[in-house]
């Protein structure tokens, strides 16, 4: 369904120097299976959900969904940043409805859709309100709400439950088996695996420096055992 063919993301910075975010990944993610991206901070986790949302293009390589190279924003897919990226100005439900809007769909065929996520997610009652007057979780949840509410059958998610406590997160779990192919970027080996059918990349830490990702299946969380495994919590076990 989704086929990423040695992609790689190169920047540039103000001073014209290359950064390389992602090289060289390879990796198929079959229908309605769930992949978690393990890894430390500045790995190329988030970088590599946008190439394939279409937010960011590819510096070399494809991505291709259902056959599809992507080229920009794909419609069918739901994307969960790690901040919520609210619009102030924009109560809770419009917050949700943003997403139908951009799509060039109906607002008030959606709206039914929309409140139901919005009770999924707990937030019955504050459909009126702004993200001002909302904690950092609820605002999460509105973000999540937004990412399913045009019923996407892929869903990428960027550290979406981190701003959550234990009361909204088996909400955020259900809202997330809703689409049917999902990826999921997280810091933590153990995070990362709930849920998960498989995970990659795994990256390890180089003379302080985070490496390229590298994508792998498997049961074990690590089999390197090298000295870096400690610094992605895996523990070379």
């Amino acid at each position: 369904m989704i086929e990423l063919a040695a992609v790689s993301k190169t920047y540039r910075s103000r001073h014209g120097e290359a950064v390389r975010a992602v090289e060289d990944v390879t990796l198929d993610v079959k229908e309605k299976e769930f992949v978690s991206l393990v890894g430390p901070s500045g790995c190329g986790k988030s970088t590599l959900l946008k190439l394939v949302s279409g937010l960011t293009p590819v510096t070399r390589g494809a991505i291709r969904i259902r056959g599809q190279e992507v080229r920009e924003p794909f419609p069918d897919v739901g994307f969960v940043f790690q901040s919520a990226v609210l619009l102030p100005w924009r109560t809770v439900v419009d917050n949700v409805l943003f997403s139908i809007e951009m799509l060039g769909g109906s607002r008030h065929e959606h709206r039914d859709r929309a409140q139901a996520l919005i009770e999924l997610a707990g937030l019955a009652g504050f459909e009126r309100k702004y993200p001002w007057e909302l904690s950092g979780g609820m605002q999460q949840r509105v973000a999540i709400c937004r990412a399913l509410v045009h019923d996407p059958s892929i869903l990428l998610m960027d550290e979406p439950f981190g701003a959550l406590d234990g009361a909204p997160r088996p909400a955020g779990a259900r809202a997330r088996r809703r689409a049917a192919t999902a990826a999921h970027g997280r810091h933590g080996v153990h995070a990362g695996l709930q849920g998960a059918e498989r995970r990659g990349p795994e990256p390890h830490l180089h003379a302080g420096e985070p490496c390229a990702p590298q994508l792998r299946t498997g049961s074990a969380p690590c089999w390197c055992r090298r000295a870096c495994c400690s610094a992605c919590s895996c523990s070379g076990s």
